[in-house]
């Protein structure tokens, strides 16, 4: 019977070892992880120090900068989401500024309040969805023009490239639901949209 338990807590042993090794390796990892994060905090915080010293920044901003990095991320998340209904109730106000001012129309005052309530990660998903809609449009423009032998096949492909790589689409920007002129107080279709 002894040889029988001897045998078991050897075999359980031998297993649990694997499982512990494992869990040593991952606590070495989120270990390393948390030195590297403060590492850059430590970084950050010197490239700010350095910044006043140069004079590129303000005693005030230095201040703010530093406060910043020292603030937990869950406390950083809470400051982030009281400035952005800060933000949305000044957006609000300057929409009715320049609807009573005739400078905008209702529709238009319509659109951009609906699109100031839509979430951020909506907002991302629409302008990633309509870029690759543009995108499609410009290859199809682009490969008329190369058969009618307006531009060559590389002059095509280059423009793709750079429009791909974040570069703009040619024509501008155009009008989305809620062009930015209202923000300037230009009313809509006056040709500076």
């Amino acid at each position: 019977m002894g040889k029988k338990v001897a045998i078991g807590l050897l075999l359980v042993l031998i297993l649990a070892i694997p499982v512990a090794v494992a869990q040593a390796e991952d606590g070495g990892v989120q270990a390393r992880i948390l030195q590297l994060r403060s590492q850059i905090r430590e970084l950050r915080q010197q490239l700010v120090r350095e910044q006043l010293g140069a004079g590129l920044i303000t005693e005030e901003q230095a201040a703010r900068r530093l406060a910043r990095l020292d603030t937990d991320p869950a406390q950083r998340a809470e400051l982030a989401a009281a400035h952005q209904a800060a933000h949305r109730e000044r957006v609000r106000q300057i929409i009715g500024e320049r609807l009573a001012a005739g400078l905008i129309t209702e529709e238009h005052a319509a659109r951009c309040l609906e699109m100031l309530e839509v979430a951020p990660e909506v907002r991302a998903e629409l302008a990633a969805a309509h870029r690759e809609a543009q995108l499609e449009q410009m290859r199809q423009l682009l490969a008329e023009k190369v058969a009618a032998g307006l531009i060559t096949q590389e002059q095509a492909d280059l423009m793709l490239q750079r429009m791909q790589a974040g570069g703009g689409l040619p024509g501008g920007r155009g009008r989305g639901p809620c062009p930015r002129p209202f923000w300037r107080g230009i009313p809509p279709g006056n040709g500076s949209d």
